[in-house]
């Protein structure tokens, strides 16, 4: 008999749509979906915004101890024709039946274990992330010089004023250069004394070894970035009285 039991698959599911969002992509759990014909369930909707294209994929998982049968992958294809979607995935750790490869074959429908699913996209998962976080610091980078300088001073956004402050411009200029080296593949990436420039701000290693440990160490970095200009702009914004 099949395991499916709500708590595992519930854990599956969500395990499943953490994967799509560390892709950079918008990925949701029970989805409910209106085909031509009728509405559909979907254990996992995944939406890519892919160079202006949009493109949605299908999810299904299957937390069970028995191979995924034929008749859900004739299913799942139903769903993807009837919603319209572009690639339907039947996610399964326990395998597929013969006859249920046999029918995803030549069509778009993808049958594969989350396990294998993550193994096989390791290097796109760390390229989009590399990718998404260099898209966030270049959007900041632009708020932080749309700042005026004074504004940048008073609020401690760069030196210039007394007390203590954030080195902004280095953190773009560092931030640029490390993740930049990381999408180019120039391991290892040696941090040394520009580590000192993030002092009290973050905790840098050296030299980063792997795609894995920049992500890691620049993903807090970058986001702490983003929420300090936003503060400035609030406060701008208060100020003006908008």
């Amino acid at each position: 008999m099949g395991a499916n039991l709500t708590s595992t698959w519930r854990e599956y599911q969500q395990e499943a749509c953490d994967f799509f969002h560390k892709l950079g992509w918008d990925a949701a759990t029970d989805v409910a979906v209106q085909g031509v014909r009728t509405s559909h369930d979907i254990d996992v909707l995944v939406n890519i915004d892919h160079a202006g294209f949009k493109i949605t994929w299908v999810v299904e998982c299957k937390a069970w101890r028995r191979p995924v049968t034929k008749l859900h992958v004739m299913g799942l294809r139903e769903i993807v024709h009837d919603i319209g979607a572009d690639r339907g995935i039947l996610l399964a750790e326990s395998g597929f039946q013969s006859g249920a490869l046999e029918a995803s074959n030549f069509t778009n429908v993808q049958v594969t274990s989350l396990k294998a699913l993550k193994v096989s996209t390791k290097d796109e998962v760390n390229s989009s992330g590399l990718k998404n976080l260099l898209g966030k610091l270049e959007k900041a980078s632009y708020e932080y010089w749309e700042i005026p300088k004074e504004e940048r001073i008073n609020h401690k956004l760069r030196s210039g004023g007394p007390g203590q402050y954030y080195p902004g411009i280095a953190v773009i200029q560092l931030s640029r250069d490390f993740l930049g080296q990381a999408l180019r593949g120039v391991f290892p990436i040696q941090v040394g004394g520009a580590a000192q420039m993030f002092a009290g701000i973050a905790s840098l290693p050296t030299k980063f070894e792997t795609v894995e440990e920049v992500i890691h160490y620049m993903t807090p970095l970058i986001d702490d970035f983003e929420l300090r200009i936003s503060d400035v702009y609030s406060r701008l914004d208060g100020a003006r009285g908008l």
